[in-house]
């Protein structure tokens, strides 16, 4: 994947972008425990900071973890097993 710098500087990362549009619904690649929800939205999930800046980081168990970056709203719903 790419990574844009702020200094205008890129560089390479390991992981793999997959392109959305803002509309798009994205949900998690697998079941696991959510480690990091964070970004600035109000309870219905609307941005109240910079749009797109919530990012959602899942652990999966045995060493693999997801995270869904460049969020414009997080809506995280919660399966009892």
């Amino acid at each position: 994947g790419y990574r844009g710098g702020i200094s205008g500087g890129s560089t390479n990362h390991p992981g793999l972008d997959i392109k959305a549009t803002t509309k798009d619904q994205i949900f998690a690649a697998a079941s696991g425990k959510i480690i990091l929800s964070k970004g600035i939205f109000d309870s219905k999930g609307n941005p109240t900071g910079v749009s797109g800046d919530g990012t959602v980081i899942i652990d999966h168990g045995n060493g693999l973890k997801t995270g869904y970056y460049h969020l414009s709203k997080i809506f995280v719903k919660t399966l009892c097993m």
